[in-house]
């Protein structure tokens, strides 16, 4: 059953984001994410697997009907979310072993956007950045790696 939970909770601001994402193999997946009041800066490091999907494509049955009703009800102001079980996982674990997937401890995120579904299939934790742009003042959680 696909479970999705909130991670890094009021840590980023609920808004209307538009969505930058750059990947590459030194720096790994960077997701930027800015809106009048925020620029958003989501660092996963090095990258096992991505998923984007323009919000128009997913109409019908992709996630867990249930847990996508639940945060769709508060127009996911948490933003990002961390997923167990869903079918990404699945098919990342099957091209790669569950063996290896799971002594690596892959871990599968959905970043939702006013346009996007981003997903995301690391071995790291997020590193996140936020940026007020009307206070010039910043919060920073730092990366794990």
């Amino acid at each position: 059953m696909e479970n999705w939970i909130e991670v890094h909770k009021d840590v980023i601001p609920p808004g209307k984001y538009t969505t930058v994402v750059k990947c590459g193999e030194e720096d790994g997946v960077m997701i930027s994410l800015e809106s009048r009041e925020y620029s958003i800066k989501i660092e996963f490091g090095a990258l096992s697997a991505l998923r984007i999907l323009d919000e128009g494509m997913v109409l019908h049955d992709l996630y867990c009907k249930s847990e996508f009703e639940k945060y769709d009800a508060d127009k996911f102001a948490n933003t990002i979310y961390k997923v167990e079980g869903g079918d990404f996982e699945k098919f990342i674990k099957k091209i790669t072993g569950e063996t290896v997937y799971d002594y690596i401890e892959y871990k599968h995120y959905i970043i939702i956007t006013l346009n996007y579904y981003i997903e995301v299939v690391s071995r790291w934790e997020p590193g996140i950045e936020v940026v007020s742009l009307t206070e010039e003042a910043f919060q920073r959680e730092p990366v794990d790696k």
